[in-house]
């Protein structure tokens, strides 16, 4: 490792107290700070650890939930002397990014042309629609059956040479045959998009033996399997694939996930740049949420990946309100996010903010695997129970003894006592509730908890901090 990098990665960037700070390395284990509305998680904690984070020097991506936070952090960057680094991705912007295509060319890594890149992102926008309860796609059948087709169609574009699209992946599924009778007519196979692109993909020389054995199952696909599906069947299957790929072909998707403009890619954070993902779920509801996601989950593995001799820089994914953008995949990214040099800071109002986005059976257990990978926790005001509760159970137990006396007045009167020992929380659940909230001095307290390593000042793993504000 770069000296220069190793120094920095244990520098305190963040005081807590005279005695304690965080450092890079310790934020590289995940960070996830909940608070009520205005406890001030946002401007507060929140304002302080992205300004020590931007000192760093670290690339960004930023998701944004609300109105006027792309706003906030471009003000944040120009403070910090960052504004050269901000790319906002969002309406009125000139980037782009072409996802699809950069999913299967895996910006040339081992990983390149894999069908498998591109369906794992899809994957994770199928949980997102399948969270509303609405979609096929969450039944098994559905699920396989429209993986089946995306992965037929994705290989057949690539080994024709195209680019992966939305536009071509619906363009395909339009014009395939829907009974043998087409496939063997001259009007179909002069006329369709499909057959024109097995043709294309089929006429190669060059493709490698395994590259022909997935180019020979998509032509199996498209004129045999396809054609061959129960009509109520095969339109069951098209919807279904067409609820992930219809958004992406018109209106603001379609534009700022187009090949088109200038290109911002992941790799653009890795090198120190600020993407600000500009398309809060607040003012573009589904539209937003799809395109945090898909910027998301394709962030998450190119960073997991990426070759640290050419990207040394330490990188940061922030998102507030991250109930909103949270797939299951965020889970299994966050259990080898330190040894990526990544920090990964999530903020919410509370534990059961992030439950709801994991409607399945095993939806506890992911949040629980979630919240476990990321060690440093901080508690603001809250009027949430259930989280107070897991708060204060988190920041441990201790026993202590209780005196009971009693007495009787009759006859001749007596006394009695005893003691019991029993388990009480080091900082009972009501605690969190009385926490301050930012109030006109910009100062808000909270309790900071860190795995592994109790701090200085308290000698536990817990320690009440007094916030200050930023000021704008």
């Amino acid at each position: 490792m770069n000296p220069q990098l190793a120094a920095l990665l244990d520098t305190v960037i963040l005081l807590l107290s005279t005695q304690d700070g965080l450092t890079l390395r310790q934020l590289m284990s995940g960070i996830f700070c909940m608070g009520e509305t205005g406890g001030g998680k946002s401007t507060t904690f929140g304002a302080q650890l992205r300004a020590a984070l931007l000192r760093t020097r670290a690339g960004f991506i930023v998701f944004t939930a609300k109105v006027g936070d792309a706003a906030d952090w471009i003000r944040a960057c120009i403070r910090e002397g960052r504004e050269s680094d901000v790319r906002v991705f969002g309406p009125g912007q000139p980037y782009r990014f072409a996802a699809l295509d950069y999913l299967y060319k895996a910006a040339g890594t081992r990983g390149a042309a894999m069908t498998d890149n591109v369906l794992a992102a899809l994957e994770g926008l199928l949980q997102i629609l399948g969270n509303g309860g609405n979609v096929r796609g969450t039944e098994p059948f559905w699920h396989r059956a429209a993986f089946q087709l995306l992965g037929a169609a994705i290989d057949l574009l690539g080994l024709a040479g195209k680019a992966i699209s939305w536009q071509g992946i619906n363009r395909l599924i339009a014009s395939a045959p829907e009974n043998s009778e087409q496939v063997r007519s001259a009007i179909w196979q002069k006329e369709s998009e499909t057959n024109a692109t097995i043709d294309l993909a089929t006429s190669r020389r060059d493709l490698t033996s395994s590259q022909a054995t997935d180019l020979g199952a998509a032509v199996e696909y498209w004129l045999n399997t396809f054609p061959r599906m129960d009509p109520k069947t095969r339109s069951g299957v098209v919807t279904t694939v067409e609820s992930i790929t219809y958004p992406f072909c018109r209106g603001l998707l379609a534009e700022l996930f187009s090949p088109g403009g200038e290109q911002l890619t992941p790799e653009d954070s890795f090198d120190g740049r600020i993407l600000i993902i500009d398309t809060p779920v607040k003012e573009f509801l589904d539209v937003g949420l799809f395109a945090s996601v898909l910027w998301a989950l394709t962030w998450m593995r190119a960073a997991e990946r990426r070759d640290r001799t050419r990207f040394p820089k330490p990188v940061v994914t922030w998102a507030d309100e991250a109930h909103s953008i949270v797939t299951p995949y965020h889970a299994l990214f966050q259990a080898t996010a330190r040894s990526a040099d990544i920090v990964s800071v999530y903020l919410t109002q509370n534990k059961d903010s992030l439950r709801s986005r994991f409607s399945g059976p095993t939806g506890e257990a992911e949040v629980e695997a979630l919240l476990g990978n990321l060690a440093t926790k901080v508690f603001l005001s809250n009027a949430h129970s259930a989280t107070n509760v897991w708060a204060a159970t988190l920041c441990g137990e201790t026993w202590a003894t209780r005196s009971n006396v009693t007495a009787s007045l009759g006859g001749e009167g007596s006394t009695s006592s005893s003691t019991v020992e029993m388990k009480r929380h080091l900082i009972e659940p009501i605690e969190f509730m009385r926490l301050k909230k930012r109030g006109a001095d910009g100062i808000a307290e909270g309790v900071v908890f860190r795995s592994g390593e109790p701090f200085k000042a308290s000698g536990m793993n817990h320690l009440k901090v007094a916030f200050q504000a930023i000021d704008e």
